[in-house]
């Protein structure tokens, strides 16, 4: 009999993390609904994260926040397995061909690294979010172009909800009431996020970019890529 090196490490890990029966319904019936979002091209996402899932995964999110992986060390070494398993959906094929749909984007590429991405935990009342405080065009590495910003809230309580306000300069706020496991996609380069909650050492968020390659724009004439 051969037997394995190293004996199985149990834990207690979902199979899958996202509702991706979600993300089709959302990506065939909400076309055209990225664009025309205001103060600026966005889709709320309720319940992309499965409820049976919400917990562990707030859980996994402030463990990685406390103790972060070292620079440039591969995310898979060093992040909690759920937080791990979560960065393997997010690189799958399957959901980047529904966050393209989603938003109308040319074929998305992940970046299994989180370059510019990473876990947060609420630490006040309110937290203020804009696109300057991340913002970056290029993937450092790669060169490539991040047109596509997703952010993931969890808490650790299922019954918790509270209000956020995105803004954009010179237009009206838009608001919504967010509870866990809502994800909210938008353009990277052109947001404001007020996010406020009665309890916020129980929320965890975690943000990730997604790219394309327009890099090569030109192939035998014409213009293949256009920037997003």
């Amino acid at each position: 009999m051969i037997r394995a090196p190293f004996p199985a490490v149990k834990k207690n890990i979902p199979a899958m993390l996202t509702d991706t029966d979600m993300l089709f319904r959302q990506a065939r019936e909400g076309v055209g609904i990225f664009g025309q979002a205001k103060p600026f091209p966005h889709v709320l996402l309720p319940g992309m994260i499965k409820a049976s899932c919400r917990v562990a995964l707030c859980e996994g999110l402030r463990q990685w926040q406390v103790d972060p992986p070292p620079a440039g060390f591969y995310p898979q070494a060093g992040l909690p397995p759920v937080v791990n398993l979560l960065l393997w959906e997010l690189s799958s094929s399957t959901l980047m061909r529904h966050f393209a749909s989603l938003t109308g984007a040319p074929p998305l590429l992940p970046d299994p690294f989180w370059i510019g991405g990473g876990a947060k935990v609420w630490s006040s009342e309110s937290m203020v979010q804009t696109s300057d405080e991340q913002f970056f065009l290029r993937h450092p590495e790669t060169d490539l172009q991040h047109p596509i910003r997703l952010e993931i809230f969890v808490a650790d309580d299922s019954q918790l909800n509270f209000p956020m306000e995105l803004e954009a300069d010179g237009q009206a706020a838009t608001f919504y009431s967010v509870s866990s496991g809502t994800a909210l996609i938008s353009r990277s380069d052109n947001y404001r996020l007020i996010l406020r909650s009665s309890a916020p050492h129980r929320w965890c968020s975690l943000t990730s970019y997604f790219y394309v390659n327009d890099r090569a724009r030109i192939l035998n004439g014409e213009e293949q890529f256009r920037a997003y």
